[in-house]
């Protein structure tokens, strides 16, 4: 079996255990074009070491070694996935970082996101608090806590296959201030939103919130109403896109609508207006985000 083979077959094994979810996927986690990764699979291209690094950087369980030489096992001994047994005897942490490789996020940016402390994801553990563990459900209510407590029964539980927005709407916030609702470490008991919206197109978002002020003027007026949708992943912006910014009290505990923009210091965003009458730009540190949310759309209403 040649290395394009022994790829191949990893491939085929990341799609069957749903780790991947074809070659265009799989490419982008590896930071390659999609036309890179068919060639490779199809043998036109040589598996070089450095790919083969990338590969088990990313996916901890593949045997380097057996890659490259064709010797010894195709997974790791301490972390056989196609051993039931052994997803029993990972640790937690480990448990934990196999369900961040499933959703694609940094460990950083799942820290961020739940309001957890630099490093938590390093030092998780068995000893962790149930308080931690009940905040990760709370922002990842998909995760099944009792497979990342135990190893027993699936990652992902099946009782959320339907979204309660799908059926319900999406949480309409009166005031700016509700979004307390939504990042609950600003508040131990959030707001009930003031109605919920039932838009089919943007049922997938975490609120909705009205535009106070004229910074943004005219892409977004004060009174018109913005469907938000929280993201994860911090390393992944669509620069020059309107974005709704909650940050923590080293950045003025911000809550704000601003374009972001790219800034050379990659551990920096930019906050920008579009209305040319607010100028200069705001210059942040990405670790002071507490939660960003992209705007997918807007409602204007012309009377109250």
């Amino acid at each position: 079996m040649t290395k394009n083979e022994r790829v191949r077959e990893i491939f085929s094994y990341l799609k069957e255990n749903r780790k991947v979810l074809n070659q265009s996927d799989f490419s982008k986690l590896l930071g390659k074009e999609r036309s890179y990764i068919s060639e490779l699979l199809n043998g036109k291209r040589e598996v070089s070491e450095q790919f083969v690094g990338t590969l088990c950087d990313l996916f901890t369980d593949i045997n380097p070694k057996w890659i490259i030489t064709g010797i010894g096992e195709k997974f790791t001994l301490t972390s056989n996935p196609e051993s039931a047994d052994n997803i029993i005897n990972m640790g937690l942490k480990d448990r934990l970082i196999e369900f961040l490789r499933y959703k694609k996020i940094t460990q950083h940016a799942f820290e961020i996101s739940c309001g957890l402390s630099n490093g938590f994801v390093d030092k998780v553990g068995e000893g962790t608090r149930m308080s931690s563990l009940d905040r990760i459900s709370e922002f990842y209510p998909e995760l099944n806590i009792a497979w990342l407590r135990t190893g027993v029964g699936e990652m992902i539980t099946t009782k959320l296959a339907v979204s309660e927005n799908a059926t319900k709407g999406v949480p309409y916030y009166e005031n700016t201030e509700g979004t307390c609702g939504i990042v609950t470490q600003f508040n131990d008991y959030p707001e009930s939103p003031t109605f919920y919206i039932n838009y089919e197109h943007f049922n997938d978002c975490t609120a909705y919130i009205p535009v106070f002020g004229d910074s943004m003027f005219p892409q977004y007026c004060s009174g018109e109403i913005i469907a938000i949708k929280r993201i994860y992943n911090m390393d992944v912006i669509q620069w020059g896109e309107a974005y709704f910014v909650i940050t923590n009290s080293n950045a003025n505990s911000l809550k704000t609508v601003k374009q972001l923009h790219w800034c050379e210091d990659e551990s920096k965003i930019i906050l920008r207006a579009s209305n040319p009458n607010y100028k200069g730009d705001t210059v942040i540190n990405k670790v002071d985000i507490v939660s960003l949310f992209i705007i997918k759309g807007k409602i204007k209403r012309n009377q109250l």
